[in-house]
């Protein structure tokens, strides 16, 4: 593959989906290289770590509780972020890497986002909702019985 552009510090390559090189980064590129997975990272297990407590509510088959309307309310929202926001960091990254480089007008960065984590948050929301209709008619018919 042919180099698309390069400079003393970094190299870009490719055609449609470029791959953007550094030759020796510093602290701050490396941590702008890092930051969208280590954000995807922690989101992933945020929405790990919540199902986990929702499955312990499962296994003592106690599933229409408050915790868990708000559980999946937190797994729409973490799924969210990691369908917009990551993809978002890896632009905004991106952009800072290359201002004030010589390739900085090659670069454009990709502009999409993440359909399924979006897809899935909205169903988590919808799951989130039926959950909290569930918890009302559970206290609702608590004493009926």
């Amino acid at each position: 593959m042919k180099d698309a552009a390069a400079s003393a510090a970094m190299t870009l390559r490719g055609s449609d989906r470029a791959e953007l090189a550094f030759a020796d980064p510093g602290l701050g590129q490396r941590l702008l290289l890092a930051l969208p997975v280590v954000v995807g990272g922690l989101l992933l297990v945020v929405v790990l770590a919540v199902l986990l407590r929702m499955a312990r509510t499962f296994r003592d088959r106690d599933f229409f509780v408050p915790e868990n309307t708000r559980r999946l309310t937190v797994i729409a929202v973490a799924l969210m972020l990691l369908g917009v926001l990551v993809p978002l960091l890896y632009m905004t990254t991106t952009n800072l890497l290359v201002r004030g480089e010589p390739m900085a007008a090659a670069v454009a960065p990709a502009q999409d986002y993440a359909i399924l984590p979006v897809f899935l948050a909205a169903l988590a929301a919808a799951a989130a909702a039926a959950f909290r209709s569930g918890t009302r008619l559970r206290a609702d018919t608590e004493g009926l019985v």
